[in-house]
Formats: structure tokens, C-alpha cells, sequence
């Protein structure tokens, strides 16, 4: 039998919902889950708990309250069948308000426990979403090769499932990690074949996220005017969407764009209006990319301490969510604020650490920024020997991912070039200034860089080109922060 209290919550249900105002689903779930005190066998009072509690989960993500979904979730985990479709997108519902807040450990679990149940009912669709979603929580994680694996096999699930939406975000995530992982090139055929696959299946969301990831690749590969089209078009199609989480990755990455093109406010306003977007959805991803991206663009403008203090939140985030790639080189970055003071010991210990984090994160071209800021400083503290074989390391791993013809790569010939400038061997400095003056796309925008200290580096190598030494000995004053 009932009991009173349970009764009474039935009543404070029925009584809920005939009520012409809004009422909380949260408050109709507990009172469906209370008045089953007594009647465990009542099958209407379980079904109306689990519709309630979807719309608890589902009203919970609409205000960015990703933890009180994951509550709605467990709960719905703890009453749907144990063997049903429903268990699974529980699970996946779980996983991903527990991924939205933070939370990567316990949202693995999760999806791992929705991969099992999927292959148990043998449903390759679901297996593909759950081989995804773990896919996206390693690569949060700087598990760049086990994030590939699962978006391979991803892709081979969707196909099973004859989904083109599916093998659209597996190639997609291949070629955003393949790009990660040092091949710029080969990432960004996989990314034009993403989007053709999405075009395919007519999804307009997916397929502008896929034109994001292209235009970061370009960006990178110094092709600027291409990505800024790319963005600008992924800015306008959020906005008419209302879509706030994609309208902030989009002005985000327009900001570095706009930063690379010298035009500082505008990528002042795009990083701004990004950051309060990402605080509002609560993407904690992107909150500390975004400070991190105006962190750099204060350096740039040698407003050191304001870009000291967003760094070092950017790298609180990015600790807590354990993300190795982006926690090291903000730590690079922050070394430029100890140089402009003067404190080269404290600089070379984050250069140290964050090429440590790199190395751990396994990502060459982060590596290769690192070991670059780190021949910088070596060449500033008149470790000479130490800058060409730092420098001269940068060159051959960014050589070695097909980014030959880059700025990095320039920017590692110049700081080689200078250091053999300045221990005398200038027919050796003379030739390595030569080989960065002979990759025609990477010295452009080398020498197009807005920032005052990259451009002088551009003029040193062009003079060291020409006779093998500095003018007037001078070395460039400090690093470039390199954008997350």
C-alpha cells in the first residue's frame, strides 16, 4: 500500500500538471519518483518519471547547467530498462552533460558503458555515437592517438549503419586530429572529404564545424585570406541559426585570422565576443582558448601584465580538464611575459615545461613552437651553441609534418642563423638564413607578421642572408606567442 507521503505526492503531481503555468520539470519528476513509495510495480508512475526527467535533462542543458542533467541522466540510467535503446541514450546523455561540465574521467565511463550495452543490442549506430564521444573526450585529453583509433572505428560503425551524418563527424574528427598530429596537408584533404560527405546527407550544422576545422588548418598553413572567407560565411551561418556554442568556436578562430592580418581590433572584438558566448554556454574549451587567444593578443600590444594574468586563468582551465597540448603552450606564452621583465630563469622554466607537455601530448608542431621560443631565449642569454641546436631541431620537426614552407619554419632558420651569426661561423648562418628565404609562403607571412619582434627576425635573416652576419649584432628581444 501507499503510504501518505506518497500519496500526497500524487496528488502534488496531478494537481502540477493540470497547472496552466510552467512547472519545473525537475519538481514533476521528483514528485512521479516520490509517490512510487510503496508501488514499486506501478508501471504508469515510472513512465511518467522518465518522461519528466528527460525534460529535466533537456531544460538543465538549455540553462548551462550541464551537472543537474547529469543528475536527471543517472536517474534515468537507474529506471529505464536494463537491456533498451533508452539505457543508452541515457548514457550518452550522461556522458555528454558530464563532458559539458568538466568532467572527462566519469564521462568516459559512461560512454564506455554505452559502447557495451550497444554492442550487446547489436546496434552499430549507437556504437558509432559512443565510439565518437570517446573519441572527442581523448582528444580533450591530448589522446591524440587513441582519439584517432576511435574515430576510425567510428567511421567503419557508420557505414555499417549506412549513416552519412555519422561518417561525416568520424572523417571530420580523423582530419582534426591527423592535422594535430603534424600532417597539416593530409588533415585537410580529410576535412574537404568531411564536408563533402555532410554536404551529402544536407547537414548544414555539421558541415559549417567542418569548414571551421578547415579554416583552422589554413590558418596555420599561412593560407589567411581562405580562411578568413571560410569564417566569416561560419560566423554568418551561426548567427542566422541562433546557435551561440558554434557562433563562439567560429569568432574565435576569425580573431586568430584577424590577428594574423595585423587588424588587432577586430580580432579584439571577435576573441571578446567569443569569450562571453563560451562563459555563457559554460564550454570550458573554449573559455580557456579564447583568454588564451586575448592573452597573446595583449602580448602582441606589450600589455604584458593584463596578458600575464589571462594566461595564467586560461591555464588553470586547461589544467583542470587536463589538457596537456593547450596547457603547454599557453605555458610557452606566458614565458614572453618573464622576458619582457628580464627574468629569463623563470621563462626558461616554462619554455621547459611546456615543451615537456608537448612532448607528453605528442604533438610535433607544438613541440616545434616550444624548441623555437626556446632558441630564442638561448640566443638572448648568449647560449649560442644551445639556440642553433634548439632551433635546428624546431626545423627538422616541422620539416618532418610537411610544415617546410611556414612561418615556424622561417622563424627557426632565423634563430639558427643568428646564433651561428653571433659565435662567428657566418658562412654557416649565411646559408641557413638562405634555406628560410628560399620557402616563398612561410618568409611572407614571416615578414607580414604584426608582431614588432617577428618582423625584426625577418629582417635579421634577410641580412644575415646577405653577408652572413647581424646588423649590428642585434638579436631579436623575445619570443612570438604562438595561438591555441
Amino acid at each position: 500500500m501507499p503510504s501518505a507521503r506518497a500519496r500526497l505526492h500524487a496528488l502534488a503531481l496531478a494537481v502540477l500538471e493540470q497547472s496552466k503555468g510552467h512547472v519545473p520539470a525537475r519538481d514533476l519528476a521528483l514528485h512521479a519518483r516520490l509517490a512510487q513509495a510503496g508501488q514499486a510495480g506501478s508501471v504508469r508512475l515510472r513512465r511518467l518519471e522518465r518522461r519528466y526527467q528527460r525534460r529535466a535533462a533537456r531544460e538543465a542543458e538549455q540553462l548551462n547547467q550541464p551537472l543537474e542533467a547529469a543528475a536527471c541522466y543517472t536517474r534515468l540510467c537507474e529506471i529505464s530498462g536494463a537491456n533498451t535503446r533508452q539505457s543508452i541514450e541515457a548514457l550518452m546523455g550522461l556522458a555528454r552533460s558530464l563532458r559539458h561540465g568538466g568532467q572527462l574521467d566519469a564521462a568516459r565511463k559512461a560512454a564506455r558503458r554505452a559502447r557495451g550495452l550497444a554492442r550487446r543490442l547489436g546496434r552499430p549506430a549507437d556504437c558509432a555515437q559512443a565510439e565518437l564521444l570517446l573519441g572527442e573526450l581523448d582528444y580533450l585529453s591530448s589522446r591524440l592517438a587513441q582519439a584517432r583509433r576511435h574515430a576510425r572505428l567510428g567511421q567503419k560503425l557508420a557505414r555499417a549503419a549506412r549513416s552519412t551524418e555519422l561518417e561525416g563527424v568520424a572523417v571530420n574528427m580523423i582530419g582534426v586530429v591527423t592535422f594535430q598530429m603534424g600532417q597539416p596537408r593530409r588533415g585537410l584533404r580529410m576535412l574537404e572529404q568531411a564536408e563533402r560527405v555532410l554536404q551529402r546527407g544536407r547537414d548544414k550544422y555539421r558541415t559549417m564545424l567542418s569548414r571551421v576545422n578547415r579554416a583552422v588548418v589554413l590558418n596555420d598553413l599561412g593560407e589567411l585570406q581562405r580562411a578568413r572567407a571560410i569564417l566569416e560565411g561560419c560566423v554568418r551561418m551561426a548567427r542566422s541559426r541562433g546557435d551561440a556554442r558554434d557562433l563562439g568556436t567560429a569568432l574565435g578562430n576569425l580573431g586568430i585570422t584577424f590577428r594574423k592580418l595585423g587588424r588587432m581590433a577586430q580580432a579584439r572584438r571577435c576573441y571578446q565576443e567569443a569569450l562571453g558566448i563560451s562563459r555563457e554556454v559554460g564550454a570550458l574549451d573554449r573559455i580557456s582558448a579564447n583568454l588564451g587567444n586575448l592573452a597573446n593578443l595583449d602580448f602582441s600590444e606589450r600589455n604584458f601584465e593584463q596578458g600575464a594574468r589571462l594566461m595564467q586563468e586560461a591555464m588553470m582551465i586547461a589544467e583542470e580538464l587536463g589538457d596537456l597540448s593547450s596547457l603547454g603552450l599557453f605555458s610557452v606564452n606566458l614565458a614572453s611575459y618573464h622576458i619582457e621583465l628580464g627574468e629569463y630563469g623563470r621563462a626558461l622554466r616554462l619554455v621547459l615545461d611546456g615543451l615537456a607537455l608537448a612532448q607528453r601530448a605528442k604533438i610535433p608542431y607544438y613541440e616545434a613552437s616550444a624548441l623555437n621560443t626556446l632558441a630564442c631565449l638561448y640566443n638572448l642569454t648568449g647560449e649560442f651553441s644551445r639556440a642553433a641546436a634548439c632551433a635546428q631541431d624546431a626545423a627538422r620537426t616541422l620539416e618532418g609534418i610537411g610544415m617546410g614552407d611556414t612561418a615556424e619554419f622561417c622563424s627557426a632558420q632565423g634563430h639558427r642563423a643568428v646564433a651561428l651569426a653571433c659565435m662567428g661561423r657566418h658562412k654557416e648562418a649565411r646559408a641557413t638564413a638562405r634555406r628560410g628565404l628560399a620557402r616563398k609562403t612561410g618568409y611572407r607571412a614571416m615578414a607580414e607578421d604584426p608582431d614588432a619582434d617577428t618582423s625584426e627576425l625577418s629582417r635579421n635573416l634577410k641580412s644575415i642572408a646577405r653577408s652572413g652576419r647581424l646588423p649590428d649584432r642585434k638579436v631579436q628581444s623575445e619570443p612570438t606567442p604562438r595561438l591555441p
